[in-house]
């Protein structure tokens, strides 16, 4: 087993934020956010990785170094199949504005395509500063792009208005967090980081 006496967690995302805390809260450990550590005074990591896997260990090495505190960090993307998979590691970035706007602009590039399945892919990685080393795991959740999105949003952010995953109706964001944190590429990706962990 690993021995873990805090983790800091480099996202400024505060969905991702909330949705790690709690995935993460069995390992009975302080778990420390971005702002708790820097204030006011984030220092900022360009993703300029070219899969999740590399991203995730940019944001973790780059802030461990910086705190020398052991650091986990994601990151993540929804592939759309009839678009090759894009957005990709994109998916944050390819088009400005909020979430919304990104979700239509997405729509309208699926305009009268047939294949709406798509898939949600996560990767997480812990940097370790005292050993220079890293853990990391995949988490994937497959589903399909709605036709519009859903005006009934309860939780969730990024494509989760739009995207309905694998054995469900309703688009991820009408299922409550409850079944995101159960369900989603996150959860899974941490689920499996924690076996290695414990292991």
């Amino acid at each position: 087993m690993i021995s873990l006496e805090k983790l800091l967690i480099s996202t400024q995302n505060p969905g991702k934020l909330r949705e790690m805390k709690a995935l993460l809260s069995d390992l009975n450990i302080p778990i420390l956010g971005l702002t708790d550590v820097f204030g006011d005074n984030v220092p900022e990591v360009k993703e300029t990785g070219n899969s999740y896997e590399v991203n995730a260990k940019l944001k973790a090495k780059t802030i461990g170094q910086l705190t020398q505190m052991s650091t986990l960090a994601d990151d993540s993307g929804l592939e759309v199949y009839a678009l090759d998979n894009f957005p990709g590691i994109k998916s944050a970035r390819w088009h400005a504005g909020s979430d919304a706007e990104r979700n239509q602009a997405l729509l309208k590039k699926l305009r009268g395509v047939d294949d709406r399945r798509a898939r949600y892919v996560a990767s997480v990685c812990i940097y370790y500063p005292k050993k220079d080393s890293f853990l990391c795991a995949d988490g994937v959740l497959e589903g399909e792009i709605a036709l519009s999105p859903t005006e009934k949003i309860i939780g969730g952010f990024g494509y989760d208005s739009i995207f309905i995953p694998e054995g469900y109706d309703r688009p991820l964001a009408e299922l409550g967090d409850d079944v995101k944190l159960k369900i989603s590429h996150r959860t899974k990706a941490i689920n499996s980081l924690k076996l290695k962990i414990k292991s």
